[in-house]
């Protein structure tokens, strides 16, 4: 309730905001569990080129929208939110016709736990999914939308 409370007092723009990254996350996370990732993927690149979005290409702008659906992502999915932020997030930045390119990743710990981690970079840069044992992961696939 409280959380739905302090949704409630933001001003029209970031609640529109909130609920869009809301529903992009929860389609993408929808549709990971009935597809596989590969179909899962190409729809959204497929959705990206169909539906490319009217705003300016600007990477501020698509930036702050990337860390709007991050927060969200933690609040919708707190166990394991990466992959389907990771391909919410490329869902933005391929629409703005933006480079962007999915990582997947896995490791063990010290206990011989296997873990896989998503993130997202463009330009070099990681833009959600960062995490201080990003170097740890070994990468299993690097995926940018097709030009």
């Amino acid at each position: 309730m409280q959380l739905l409370s302090r949704w409630a007092r933001k001003p029209i723009r970031e609640q529109i905001r909130i609920g869009l990254a809301a529903g992009l996350l929860v389609a993408v996370h929808g549709a990971l569990r009935i597809w596989s990732y590969p179909r899962v993927l190409a729809g959204i690149e497929r959705a990206a080129h169909r539906f490319p979005s009217k705003a300016k290409n600007d990477t501020q702008t698509v930036r702050e929208r990337a860390e709007q659906v991050e927060r969200v992502a933690h609040r919708i999915f707190p166990d394991s939110p990466c992959l389907s932020q990771a391909l919410a997030v490329c869902f933005q930045y391929w629409r703005r016709n933006l480079p962007a390119s999915i990582h997947l990743g896995a490791m063990k710990d010290g206990a011989g736990v296997l873990s896989a981690h998503a993130w997202v970079e463009s330009v070099g840069e990681v833009i959600v999914g960062e995490t201080e044992r990003l170097v740890d992961y070994e990468l299993l696939s690097g995926i940018e939308a097709a030009e």
